[in-house]
Parts: structure tokens; sequence; C-alpha cells
């Protein structure tokens, strides 16, 4: 293949240009990633983000201009960060940023998104339409997951006060959150897992006397 394409003698020849490529884990080689706060213990989530270029190295610092577009953003300014230039550095073929995505109250009830793109900087031009943006959609929404009839014998009926408990629980304790039987886990991990959940429903309920942890449907949390 390397001798096919030297024989070729194919070269990029227009204009510098730069294409965005988000975090291969969350966004999984496509131009978007979405996320959710209910399986992160922080508060806010640094999302790594190339600015890679469409063209030759150069044998100086080349700025790339990152632009927010308004109209597709409906995320607060307070709910996140984003630099407006980031820097290549001589020699190399991209400069990495990242993007703060914060949580709020307002994002338990609601999903919002933050849309970024390339513009034209004195250093490079915008790249292919595909690549010359991201889209973020982030939320703290609590959803029942699909595989909960297959867990249910071990935690109970379902409500979402619940099942938040539960992920905060796993994340405080630096545990996986995905609890599907069909990820690996077996009984003896999920009894394990009870457990956990009910030594640190004790711990709360102590910390609130008179005021026990209650489901949105006003049923006392137990396992």
């Amino acid at each position: 293949m390397l001798s096919a394409c030297e024989n070729d003698k194919f070269y990029y020849q227009d204009k510098p240009r730069v294409r965005l490529v988000g975090d291969e884990h969350l966004t999984l080689g496509t131009d978007s990633l979405e996320l959710s706060f209910t399986t992160y213990a922080a508060d806010e989530v640094q999302v790594k983000v190339d600015a890679c270029i469409m063209g030759s190295v150069a044998g100086h610092d080349r700025t790339v201009s990152i632009e927010i577009d308004e109209a597709r953003t409906t995320a607060s300014p307070t709910l996140y960060s984003v630099p407006s230039t980031v820097m290549v550095p001589a020699g190399e073929n991209k400069g990495t940023f990242f993007v703060t995505l914060r949580n709020a109250a307002e994002l338990q009830s609601r999903a919002v998104t933050l849309y970024i793109k390339t513009n034209v900087s004195d250093d490079f031009a915008v790249g292919v339409n595909e690549e010359n943006h991201l889209l973020m959609r982030w939320s703290d929404i609590i959803v029942r997951p699909l595989y909960w009839a297959d867990i249910e014998e071990h935690f109970g009926a379902y409500s979402n006060v619940k099942y938040r408990f539960m992920l905060d629980c796993l994340v405080a304790k630096g545990f996986n959150t995905n609890l599907d039987p069909a990820a690996g886990l077996n009984w003896a991990d999920l009894h394990n897992y009870n457990i956990v959940f009910a030594n640190m429903l004790k711990e709360y309920n102590a910390a609130h006397p008179g005021a026990p942890l209650t489901d949105e449907n006003g049923t006392l949390v137990t396992f």
C-alpha cells in the first residue's frame, strides 16, 4: 500500500485547511457526541478535541480559529467553555484543545447542545463540511435502563430516585455504572452491589434523620 501511494504521487496541494476530531471514546468516529452526567462524579467534564491540518506541516506555529454556532447551540454560556483559538505547533500536524462541559440542576430535565466549528484564520481555510464542526449534547437525565427487568430481583421496583442513588454510589466507589448482566455480571456480583447500596442507603438515612430517601412516587427507597 505504501508503494502504491508513492507511485501515485498524490499530494494535497490546496490551501491549508483544518478539521475537528473529537475524543474517539465519546464520538466513535462521528461528528457528534452525547454525554450523561449520571455516570460522572464531577460536575464538569473535559472533552479532548484535535484540530487536524489538511496539508503539509510548517516550520512555524499556526493558529486555528474556533467559533460557536449560536443558532445550533442551546446551552447557556455558563454550561461550557471553548477556546477561541488553538495553536498548531511548528512541525506538528495537529493542535489539541479541551472543551469544558458543565452540569447543572436544569440538566436533570432537559439536554443541551453545543455546536463548535472552524473558522477562517490567517493560517487556515475551513475544512470539508463533514469534518469542520463538532456537535456536543449533554444532560443529567435519568432514564430507566432497558435491562432493569433482568436485575429487578436484586434491587426491587424501579424509580428514578433509586436509580440515581445507585449510580451515585457506583461512581463514588469507582465501580462501573453498567449493571447489565449481559455485560458479564453474575448473580453474586449483583448481590454484592445490593449490599453496597443497602449500606450506603443506611448511611444516607442516618445523615438525614426524619427525612429518609423517598422516590418520586412518595415511596421509601429500599434494597
